[in-house]
């Protein structure tokens, strides 16, 4: 893709905490409440998992051009 000029936009995600809605993009190290935002979920995670959730894994998405490149 780089070498034809051909760009992804780049994943992004919104996150409401407290009435605040908060939007920040794969690899963003720069947003001031991301470990806020990480302490949040991690928190809902485990209330689900405590609730019987069972993540179905076989349906995660990867990353194809890692494992492209890894061959």
């Amino acid at each position: 893709m780089r070498q034809h000029g051909i760009q992804k936009i780049p994943g992004y995600s919104w996150v409401e905490v407290q009435n605040k809605i908060h939007k920040f993009t794969v690899g963003d190290c720069f947003y001031l409440e991301k470990y806020g935002i990480y302490v949040y979920l991690e928190e809902i995670d485990l209330k689900m998992k405590h609730e019987g959730h069972v993540s179905l894994v076989k349906l995660v998405l990867y990353d194809v051009e890692e494992e492209e490149e890894n061959k």
